[in-house]
């Protein structure tokens, strides 16, 4: 049913067929996570005894994360491997950086890498891995160069804190 209905809608955007097939598909099954759906959430605060709509918007933002990388699909379809123009050097790169992005957002959304961060790294961490899981050097770039100094500076508190 989401393919009949989004794909046309994708495909008119200019994203090749195959991507707009795995963008739908990503997003099909991402609303088991995110609320007001969230069945797989849901069935989870069952078993845990908690709030059902909190645990939804808890699972939501613990993996908001998963929700970028249809965008990569779309936006860089050398990820899928099988598309016109395939070249593993654009493979490689946006894998990766598209894995570093993911891993950067989920760090900001938690608000935890090396020990608890503040407000204020947790917002530059999501900044900067929106800016890596795009896929565009001069972007990526200015995401990593965004994330280093908040990743060093909340390992250096971490040590800090570390009883000797």
């Amino acid at each position: 049913m989401v393919y009949a209905i989004a794909a046309p809608a994708v495909q008119q955007l200019g994203v090749p067929p195959l991507a707009a097939h795995f963008f739908i598909l990503y997003y099909g099954i991402l609303a088991d996570l995110t609320p007001p759906v969230c069945v797989a959430a849901y069935a989870a605060a069952g078993i845990a005894g908690s709030k059902p709509f909190r645990t939804g918007i808890t699972a939501f933002r613990l993996g908001l994360a998963k929700a970028t990388v249809p965008f990569v699909f779309a936006y860089s379809p050398a990820m899928l491997i099988m598309v016109d123009g395939f070249t593993w050097g654009d493979f490689l790169f946006t894998t990766i950086s598209c894995a570093i992005g993911v891993l950067v957002l989920g760090i900001g959304m938690t608000g935890y890498a090396f020990t608890h961060m503040g407000l204020a790294s947790q917002t530059i961490l999501v900044i900067s891995a929106l800016l890596m899981i795009s896929p565009n050097v001069p972007m990526t770039l200015a995401g990593v160069v965004l994330a280093l100094p908040v990743l060093a500076l909340n390992w250096r508190a971490s040590k800090r804190a570390a009883p000797s």
